[in-house]
């Protein structure tokens, strides 16, 4: 598949997991089938069939719905003050079900403090 295809189904993709169908809608109708046309009619017979496009649609929206989950993830634990790798198992479930939270410590220290203890440690040689 050529590249400006898959970014364009992409991005429709990522409107529509972001809810906003309506620009998702015109986007795909403004773009989407002139740049297939444009393709199929410069390639080979066959380079762009209904079936390949059709993968192409849904690995887009497995990529996308799997790349919103990390996001989710990730926005989740950044809000939580926690040191890199402090991260605990709760429950007795299996690891597959068992969501991991951050290990939440009152003796943790800060990551500014960290962060001066390190600065503090340099030499003013190689500061230099």
């Amino acid at each position: 598949m050529q590249e400006p295809l898959i970014l364009l189904v992409r991005r429709v993709c990522v409107l529509r997991a972001l809810g906003r169908h309506d620009e998702a809608a015109a986007l795909e109708l403004r773009e989407f089938g002139p740049t297939l046309e444009q393709l199929r009619s410069s390639n080979e017979p066959g380079a762009f069939s209904d079936a390949a496009v059709a993968a192409l649609w849904s690995e887009e929206r497995l990529r996308v719905s799997e790349a919103a989950v990390l996001a989710e993830l990730l926005a989740q634990w950044m809000r939580v003050p926690a040191l890199p790798g402090a991260i605990e198992r709760r429950g007795t479930a299996s690891a597959s079900t068992v969501p991991l939270r951050p290990h939440r410590s009152a003796s943790a220290p800060v990551i500014t403090d960290l962060l001066d203890q390190m600065l503090a440690g340099e030499s003013p040689a190689r500061s230099a």
